[in-house]
C-alpha cells in the first residue's frame, strides 16, 4: 500500500510544522496510511543508517515497501498535498 513515513523529534520546531500540517492533511488522502518515528524513541542506530537520516524532519514516500520518494525538512500543507498527489 501508499505509506508517508515521517522521521521527527519532539525538540524539532519544524517537524512539529509538519507534523500538525500531516495532521490537517491527511483525512484527504484516505489511500495513505501515515506512520510518525519520533528518533529520539530508536534504540537501534542501524535504522538511522539504513534509511540514511542526518537531519530531521523527513519524509519518506513508499509503496508496496519501495521508497519512490524523500523530502527533507518541513512542508507547507499545500506543497505536501500536491506532492502527496504527485506521488500517489
Amino acid at each position: 500500500g501508499n505509506v508517508c513515513l515521517k522521521f521527527g523529534a519532539e525538540w524539532c520546531g519544524p517537524c512539529r510544522v509538519l507534523e500538525s500540517n500531516i495532521e490537517e492533511i491527511e483525512r484527504d488522502f484516505k489511500n495513505i496510511r501515515f506512520v510518525g518515528v519520533d528518533v529520539d524513541d530508536i534504540d537501534d542506530d542501524s535504522v538511522l543508517d539504513e534509511f540514511k537520516i542526518r537531519n530531521v524532519p523527513v519524509l519518506f514516500f513508499m509503496k508496496d515497501g519501495e521508497i519512490v520518494k524523500k523530502e527533507v525538512g518541513a512542508m507547507s500543507k499545500e506543497v505536501l498535498s500536491n506532492t502527496l498527489k504527485e506521488t500517489f
